[in-house]
């Protein structure tokens, strides 16, 4: 099924709250790597940035970048949890999308791997989530600790795509790659995510229509 963020971009799942990955082609070894050895549990959604290369033409809006999680428990069976609060551990199956917010900034001071063979014509735009929308997954979160704490099964996934609805001038380019990169903890530096991504081409497949208005909210 599609959506307006091509889902195919990146697939990862959770399995007892650990983030492995289930296939990108464009996604670099060493990212790969670390992505495997990351716990969901570690996750401070106020700390997740998201910076992507581009065309100086385009025009980033919110939701240029959008960041999905699911969590689900089947919550309390009997036997599977020492917890004496069963009443507080029912079931519940969980999907959010979270559209990623422009930072109003026009360089970033010591992540050099961002500008790495950047070429003239190219810039850098930082995105990061909305307060309500970081609070929101940090509930999420707290939620999938509290019910592993006391022994009981939490699964989920979180996907992060990007969404050509919110390139404005796409109509401008016959071809498009872009970058984008990842930081999840204020202490790394950003992580080449995903590497030369065709927005043209996912804008196709999705049949968007340049020369119509997208509902993707402007960068304030």
């Amino acid at each position: 099924m599609k959506t307006n963020m091509k889902s195919s971009v990146v697939n990862l799942t959770v399995s007892a709250v650990m983030l492995s990955l289930v296939g990108c082609m464009s996604m670099p070894t060493a990212t790969m790597y670390k992505m495997s050895q990351l716990s969901i549990l570690g996750i401070n959604p106020n700390e997740i940035s998201v910076a992507i290369r581009t065309n100086e033409l385009i025009e980033l809006q919110n939701g240029a970048v959008e960041i999905g999680l699911t969590t689900q428990s089947k919550g309390f069976i009997d036997g599977s949890t020492k917890s004496e609060n069963h009443e507080k551990l029912s079931s519940f199956d969980y999907k959010y999308k979270f559209p990623v917010q422009v930072l109003d900034m026009t360089s970033v001071t010591g992540s050099p791997l961002l500008y790495k063979g950047m070429q003239d014509g190219e810039r850098i735009t930082i995105l990061k989530l909305s307060k309500d929308d970081a609070d929101l997954m940090t509930d999420a979160i707290n939620r999938v600790k509290n019910y592993k704490s006391q022994g009981v099964k939490v699964t989920g996934g979180i996907s992060i795509g990007t969404n050509s609805h919110c390139f404005k001038n796409l109509d401008k380019f016959e071809e498009l790659e872009v970058d984008l990169f990842l930081k999840t903890d204020v202490k790394d530096g950003f992580m080449l995510f995903l590497d030369d991504i065709d927005i043209i081409e996912e804008a196709k497949e999705l049949k968007i229509n340049f020369t119509t208005n997208h509902p993707c909210q402007p960068a304030q």
